[in-house]
């Protein structure tokens, strides 16, 4: 059971990898758009809610220059923070959070494993 889940896990962290950086790669492509500063405000909120405080803040920071030298290590990551995060948000969904959650999953990866 345990090297079962370790694989959907290893999976999983592959998919979200390459998804980030292919969407990483589209993004280096896509012309620079000015923005206001209260659309400027309202992406930062949101980068503060779903990728923490100190992350935002690097982008933040990092998004002075961005039209002229995009970080494609920060652009992944950030991407990868963000599908995990909205991962971990479809997951939540099946299952209310409650002591079961983890006998839900256990036995929902044993049925899957043995078929």
């Amino acid at each position: 059971m345990e090297i079962f889940c370790t694989q959907k896990v290893n999976a999983l962290n592959e998919e979200i990898f390459q998804a980030a950086a292919l969407i990483g790669e589209m993004l280096q492509n896509m012309e620079c758009i000015d923005r206001t500063q209260e659309q400027l405000t309202e992406a930062f909120e949101k980068a503060r809610w779903m990728l923490g405080e100190k992350m935002a803040s690097i982008l933040a920071e990092d998004s002075v220059n961005l039209c002229m030298d995009l970080n494609p290590l920060l652009v992944q990551v950030v991407l990868q923070i963000a599908i995990t995060t909205w991962c971990r948000f479809v997951v939540s969904s099946w299952k209310p959070s409650d002591s079961t959650v983890a006998d839900f999953f256990g036995s929902y990866l044993l049925r899957d494993s043995s078929s």
